[in-house]
């Protein structure tokens, strides 16, 4: 983040940044002007525009972030892209090393049992990407998004709001991103609408951090990443943890 634009370090600024990046769109005049941009940045009640799905969803959705908000140290950059698994871009096009983070995506949700689930059309991409990715830049980071602009709102509505849907759904992501090799998992649901939702989510997010935590501890692997595309809301903001 551009120190000049405030001085002070909060979860809230990242989750802002977060969310106006993905206004990116193919057409400009789709796009945010620097004016809004700066009101947004500066103004919390000033609403977010909501970002039309991509046109070229044969390219990988470009998102830049700063790793440090202290405005006295210096930025670690973090350049992350999502690919998704219905393209037909050849992964070898790729360039990697603009990346830090690549961002596999989408998998979905059982309605049923809200365990993860993947197509039977994505398993051998999701399965060979951190080994694709890796072979082309050993250092980047690979990340397993769920969801995404096709996710059933029924059904997530219906997982964050019991605690044994939220166990299933944990664990089997958990499980899903060690057996494909992902060093990181990505929660990108974008249309929560109740204040209820939302606090069941930010519930969500803390039971999920945990088990994380638990697993690294009972493990001998490197502990996984989560990241969150949602919504801002101050629940949220206050209960989830940036390290």
């Amino acid at each position: 983040m551009d120190p000049s634009l405030d001085d002070t370090t909060s979860a809230y600024k990242l989750l802002r940044c977060m969310q106006i990046a993905q206004c990116v769109q193919e057409n400009a005049n789709d796009m945010p002007t620097m004016l809004e941009v700066s009101s947004m940045l500066r103004n919390e009640t000033t609403p977010v525009a909501t970002p039309k799905r991509p046109a070229f969803n044969h390219r990988p959705w470009i998102v830049g972030l700063s790793h440090e908000l202290h405005p006295t140290k210096a930025h670690t950059w973090i350049k992350a892209g999502y690919l998704l698994g219905s393209d037909n871009f050849p992964f070898a096009d790729i360039k990697s090393d603009l990346f830090t983070h690549l961002i596999c995506a989408f998998a979905d949700l059982n309605s049923s049992s809200y365990q993860l689930s993947v197509s039977s059309s994505n398993e051998q991409y999701f399965s060979t990407f951190t080994n694709t990715a890796k072979q082309k830049k050993p250092s980047i980071t690979t990340l397993l998004s769920i969801g995404g602009g096709n996710a059933s709102y029924s059904d997530f509505s219906a997982m964050v709001s019991n605690f044994s849907s939220r166990k299933s759904f944990i664990d089997s992501s958990i499980k899903i991103s060690r057996l494909y090799g992902f060093q990181g998992l990505d929660f990108s649901w974008g249309t929560p609408n109740t204040s209820s939702i939302m606090s069941n989510m930010a519930t969500l997010f803390e039971e999920w951090r945990a088990a994380i935590d638990s697993e690294t501890k009972n493990s001998s692997q490197s502990q996984l990443i989560l990241t969150v595309s949602a919504p801002y809301t101050p629940d949220i903001s206050g209960r989830l943890v940036f390290q």
